[in-house]
């Protein structure tokens, strides 16, 4: 069921863009992904990437915050 009800929000959202849909089906079978969703985060994690190593000569680094005694 709640497989189902993810796909109809997919049709939904992409409903008026059919070029972001066959974009993300692209993707999604370039990669061998699971999903519309897994194509847009696999694409939008690349090109932040991209985009970030481009301005600052890095690619993004990123750490684990841990949450330390005290805060809510």
């Amino acid at each position: 069921m709640h497989e189902e009800l993810a796909k109809q929000e997919e049709q939904i959202l992409l409903e008026g863009d059919a070029e972001l849909q066959r974009a993300l089906l692209a993707a999604q079978e370039a990669y061998g992904l699971d999903s519309l969703d897994q194509a847009a985060d696999y694409l939008l994690h690349k090109r932040l990437t991209k985009s970030t190593t481009e301005v600052t000569g890095a690619p993004p680094a990123l750490y684990l915050v841990k949450p330390q005694g005290g805060h809510r």
